[in-house]
């Protein structure tokens, strides 16, 4: 982040328990005390400081550590717009991957597994680290064994208790 955020301090509060962030000193005419920024396209509650919009989960960790990590900072129940302390952590861009909403598209509704008609096959995959690992599996057990074990093998563990395949995994006793 830049040098200015530590001026944050002065302008911003943040409600650990409630995760709101307010506006304790107006930074500019037109900006009231109170609840501060609005909503990107994606969902994200957004603050404008210094002529740049930042995301209010970055803000947050800034607020609360007095600094951004490099890394993602994952909402943990997947509402991007819950900024409570205990839904934020950092995460590596894997395991944030993992905790996104799984397509609509998905038949399953499991994150990394799905039906390939040409192949009659099941296809596991995971993204990280801009890597791509594919594999296919006649068998969907198999291959969302496949798709956790690369989860556990390439992410982080804090990934584990969120993963589709561990809950489905677990749910079916196969673990």
């Amino acid at each position: 982040m830049p040098n200015y955020f530590k001026e944050l301090n002065d302008y911003l509060s943040y409600d650990p328990v409630s995760g709101e962030i307010s506006w304790i000193k107006p930074p500019r005419m037109g900006v009231s005390i109170g609840e501060a920024g609005g909503k990107d396209k994606d969902g994200y509650l957004i603050i404008g400081f210094s002529g740049q919009c930042y995301k209010a989960h970055r803000l947050a960790y800034y607020l609360k550590e007095g600094y951004t990590p490099e890394n993602d900072i994952d909402h943990i129940n997947g509402i991007k717009d819950d900024n409570r302390w205990c839904n934020l952590r950092e995460v590596n861009r894997s395991c944030n991957n993992i905790n996104s909403v799984t397509r609509k598209d998905n038949k399953k509704g499991l994150k990394g597994v799905c039906w390939l008609p040409s192949k009659n096959t099941w296809k596991a995959s995971l993204k990280y680290n801009g890597v791509n690992k594919i594999a296919t599996r006649k068998v969907f057990n198999e291959a969302v064994k496949l798709r956790y074990e690369w989860e556990t093998t390439y992410c982080t563990n804090v990934c584990k208790e969120k993963s589709p395949a561990f809950l489905y995994l677990k749910k079916e006793g196969l673990i």
